[in-house]
């Protein structure tokens, strides 16, 4: 089954620091003990107080400090809770940060995070993100047999997404719900908060992303749009891989790429022509067009119309081509498109979203 996810806020780069495991305390009445150590710091956290799969007490120790604390985290060692030692709220001093997890499952992980002073193990409060997704972003969901019309608006601003899959219509939700998938992620000493938006019990097609500032506040957000899942798709015949057309997803036939083979439509193998004309529902605005009359530049890596939209391709590695699309007073996207080995029509695999 392929499934196609249409919408997400996302930060890339990562540089999460792995823990080295030393015994240095004895520990007793439980399975679960994970540490951190790098440059003399060390931090232990001890799982205790065992019932029904999940530890319901959490013990940190530091070499002079121990602290017991109400924590939960399931007793599978492989999700064990994570430790970093990361100044991230640019108080020149270094916090713990432990990430811990309190479900899992077949494409579900829910994670919560706990911040500690270094020096008395105080615990440090840190905004929700659910709360923050609601305090940002409404939405509204438009239901159609087997697909549904997504709207999602914040700060005045406004994108509008159809999805498709048979397996979600059973029961479609009034707006995308937030909350029961959280995980966390610690790159270059930020707190990265992945949160997804389902639109019926079984489908999760949208991903937030929240980047915290010093405050710990939530000041960046960025929305996944659209992913073709799984990555071996490219793998399948053409008619069986998703085609995403303004905002629709589609199968074309053997005569679409027959045709292309033949020379017609050659466009369809240029990254920025593919944008253009399969993503011009993304620019949030109808009278910003890709008309010839409003289009100042076109190259082959390149498209500037005169209300500012931009579409310039910023890397190309193999079959893959990462494209910006910039639209003014409402944000940027990044959109990866990629071509199977058996043709060169690309098809838009990844879309990103980062609001102003």
């Amino acid at each position: 089954m392929i499934i196609c996810f249409i919408f997400v806020l996302a930060l890339v780069g990562c540089s999460q620091k792995e823990p080295s495991i030393v015994n240095t305390y004895e520990v007793t009445a439980t399975e679960l003990t994970n540490e951190y150590f790098d440059n003399d710091k060390l931090v232990t956290l001890v799982g205790n107080d065992e019932a029904d799969g999940m530890y319901t007490k959490m013990s940190v120790y530091t070499k002079d400090k121990n602290k017991v604390f109400q924590w939960s985290n399931v007793t599978n060692p492989t999700y064990a809770p994570t430790i970093n030692i990361a100044d991230v709220d640019d108080d020149g001093k270094e916090e713990v940060i432990i990430i811990l997890t309190i479900g899992y499952g077949t494409g579900v992980l829910q994670q919560e995070i706990r911040l500690l002073n270094m020096e008395d193990l105080s615990e440090i409060s840190i905004q929700n993100p659910v709360e923050a997704i609601n305090e940002k972003i409404t939405s509204t969901i438009i239901k159609g047999g087997d697909k549904v019309n997504v709207t999602v608006k914040w700060d005045g601003k406004m994108i509008d997404q159809s999805y498709y899959n048979p397996n979600y219509s059973g029961f479609w939700f009034e707006e995308v719900s937030f909350g029961d998938r959280v995980s966390y992620d610690i790159i270059e000493d930020k707190i990265i908060a992945s949160v997804l938006g389902a639109i019926s019990p079984s489908g999760f097609p949208i991903t937030v992303f929240l980047e915290y500032d010093s405050n710990l506040e939530v000041n960046n957000i960025a929305i996944k749009l659209y992913e073709i899942y799984p990555y071996d798709a490219f793998d399948l015949p053409l008619t069986k891989i998703p085609y995403y057309q303004r905002g629709e997803i589609v199968f074309k036939d053997e005569v679409f790429f027959e045709q292309w083979q033949e020379g017609h439509q050659p466009w369809l193998a240029n990254a920025v022509d593919v944008v253009t004309a399969m993503c011009s529902n993304l620019i949030g605005s109808s009278d910003q067009t890709f008309d010839n009359d409003n289009i100042e530049l076109h190259t082959a890596n390149e498209l500037r119309t005169k209300d500012g939209i931009v579409i310039k391709v910023m890397d190309k590695v193999g079959n893959e081509v990462r494209v910006e699309l910039i639209v003014p007073n409402l944000g940027r996207y990044e959109i990866i498109l990629e071509s199977p080995d058996t043709t060169s029509v690309l098809f838009i695999r990844n879309i990103i979203f980062y609001p102003n």
